[in-house]
């Protein structure tokens, strides 16, 4: 029994760490129906190194992660774990992106490389860059409400994505075209 448990403890932990890498660029899917590039990474001021609490929300279920993200003017980099490991690690630069996902790593679908940096993008890129960036047919409205910043992303008339500057410094951030959400604090 002794060497099961042993077997089986070494195979999870060989699961846990084993990330492939892999690559990716091109065209996405920004909404259900329009297909855009990311942003290119762009010159900012001041380099932006966070440790944050991720808590997910998608498809009724709920999970939280640390992350670290790290937007410098070469590249965005963002590494997701729990108290058993890494999940993914991305970092995007204008070749391309580079990931790493874990065997545990959210749905492939809802969460896909291009979508996390590109919600990245629209929370943390100044209102300027989003603008000049974005493809047409979407635009983005930003306005203040009880002291909560808002960033809205429409196609057409219809809200796809929502931005929220707490007062409290947390952001919620929610695509209603993927059904998923973000809340995320700082640590």
């Amino acid at each position: 029994m002794k060497k099961f448990t042993t077997l089986f403890l070494v195979v999870c932990f060989c699961a846990i760490c084993s990330c492939a890498e892999k690559n990716v660029s091109g065209a996405f899917f920004i909404t259900n129906t329009l297909k855009t590039t990311l942003m290119p990474v762009i010159a900012i001021e001041q380099p932006l190194l966070y440790k944050q609490k991720l808590t997910v929300a998608y498809d009724g279920n709920e999970n939280t992660v640390t992350a670290v993200l790290n937007i410098s003017s070469d590249n965005i980099t963002v590494i997701a774990f729990t108290d058993f490991g890494r999940i993914f690690a991305i970092t995007y630069q204008n070749s391309g992106i580079r990931y790493e996902l874990s065997p545990f790593a959210p749905s492939a679908e809802k969460f896909m490389p291009m979508y996390i940096i590109n919600d990245i993008q629209l929370i943390y890129y100044p209102l300027s860059a989003i603008e000049k960036y974005l493809p047409a047919g979407i635009t983005v409205e930003e306005k203040t409400v009880n002291g909560n910043k808002f960033r809205f992303f429409y196609q057409d008339s219809d809200n796809f994505s929502t931005v929220r500057y707490n007062t409290d410094l947390s952001i919620n951030f929610t695509n209603t075209q993927r059904n998923y959400s973000y809340t995320i604090e700082e640590i």
